[in-house]
């Protein structure tokens, strides 16, 4: 056939998103294609991404006219040991936000104590729909990317989940001996290999449902066949062969794009770092972090100090020039200088020095915190390194927890 694909290898591994197609309402048929461009020598004919969405870049001609800059997400732990090889910083970010609105939501609970639950749920609508849209924008989409003719023809990429998309295409492919009863591969069952395009295969994504109420059912097309029996004629339901002709391998290799390239823009630590704690679009600067809190409060210390000087010196001023007045002829009066009451002045520097006593107090607990940590880590591995990693069955697993198990890095 074609030398444009390599030889399918069925097992369980792990941009420009211009011709990425995704699941719709009804019925969404693909034939999906084997390895191609650098996956060939591999035998991957699917790649894993999960990918940061809601950031934003300058344009290189125009740097006021902000574009989406989807990334994948770095985050890489050991799912044995709960050790974090590599952190993210839209990861780390977006835990922040979620642990902000469950505070909020536990504020406005706590002050709503005794209400009823309708009145309770109204107000937490209003007041965290910031987090939720924020939440929102800035999604992590872990997916499944493959490469598949579609039923116009078409060639392309198209992305699905992990959970009732890749599972039952892996459970077509490859059989699952452990379902009661087991069910055999398809090449067992029917003599058909799904990905040889001699052969192939239309999977078929049925949905019902919207939005979370979703529900989908994938499985492969199949038609009516009518044919005789003893004599007597029977239907029977046989599985629909999608073979390739030569000229659509070809239109393959020019329309279908390298797996290798999808999932996002593949950037640095620093660079996601600048992206997620960078000026934001807007212009703006996200409130100082807590390493820079210290320096912060430090300098509006001085500047209320600077403050309270230019306050004295002032009024010392004005006494001066009246004594002096007592003995001149009174000019034209002039307006005062505005100046800050001492006594505010007092009071605010009272309250920088107690949020310096407090940033200190969550320094050392902060510090602590993390010793405890680092303790309750080695511990962890010293009894991982003597006892077997446990079998991993990641068939109920979410596509967040896939993403973080299997994805890059992993």
């Amino acid at each position: 056939m074609s030398n444009v694909f390599g030889t399918p290898k069925f097992g369980n591994s792990g941009s420009d998103f211009k011709k990425t197609r995704t699941v719709g309402a009804g019925d969404t048929a693909f034939r999906a294609l084997p390895p191609m461009f650098s996956q060939r020598a591999t035998g991957e004919w699917r790649k894993y991404y999960a990918t940061h969405w809601g950031y934003e870049e300058a344009g290189e001609r125009d740097p006021s006219r902000k574009f989406q800059k989807p990334f994948r997400c770095i985050h890489d732990e050991d799912r044995r040991t709960g050790l974090v090889k590599q952190e993210c910083p839209a990861c780390i970010k977006r835990e922040q936000v979620e642990k902000e609105k469950a505070q909020k939501e536990a504020t406005i609970r706590a002050e709503m104590a005794g209400k009823e639950e309708s009145v309770i749920l109204a107000r937490l609508a209003k007041e965290l729909e910031p987090f939720n849209e924020w939440l929102d924008d800035h999604r992590v989409d872990g997916k499944w990317f493959i490469n598949a003719m579609f039923k116009d023809g078409t060639f392309g990429s198209i992305k699905l989940n992990h959970k009732f998309h890749m599972n039952r295409m892996l459970e077509i492919i490859n059989g699952n001996p452990k379902a009661a009863p087991p069910i055999p591969s398809l090449l067992e069952d029917e003599g058909i290999n799904p990905l040889d395009p001699a052969q192939g295969v239309w999977f078929v994504v049925h949905r019902t449902g919207t939005k979370r109420n979703v529900v989908d059912v994938l499985d492969v097309e199949r038609e009516n066949v009518i044919h005789e029996v003893n004599g007597q004629r029977r239907t029977s339901k046989m599985t629909v062969l999608v073979p390739l002709t030569e000229a659509q391998c070809e239109e393959a290799g020019k329309e279908c794009e390298d797996l290798a390239t999808l999932g996002g823009a593949e950037l640095t630590y620093e660079q996601i770092d600048a992206l997620v704690n960078g000026t934001a679009s807007d212009g703006t600067k996200p409130a100082p972090s807590s390493s820079e809190t210290d320096t912060w409060a430090a300098w509006q210390l001085a500047e209320i100090e600077k403050q309270l000087a230019a306050s004295v010196a002032v009024k010392k001023a004005a006494e001066e020039a009246a004594q002096k007045a007592n003995s001149e002829p009174k000019p034209e009066p002039k307006p005062e200088p505005k100046q800050q009451d001492p006594a505010v002045v007092a009071a605010q520097k009272e309250a920088i020095q107690k949020r310096l006593a407090e940033i200190k107090a969550r320094q050392e607990a902060e510090a602590k915190r993390k010793a405890d940590e680092e303790a309750a880590r080695k511990a962890a591995e010293a009894a991982a390194a003597q006892a077997p990693a446990p079998a991993v069955d990641f068939a109920d697993m979410s596509d967040e927890d896939f993403a973080r198990t299997f994805g890059p890095g992993a």
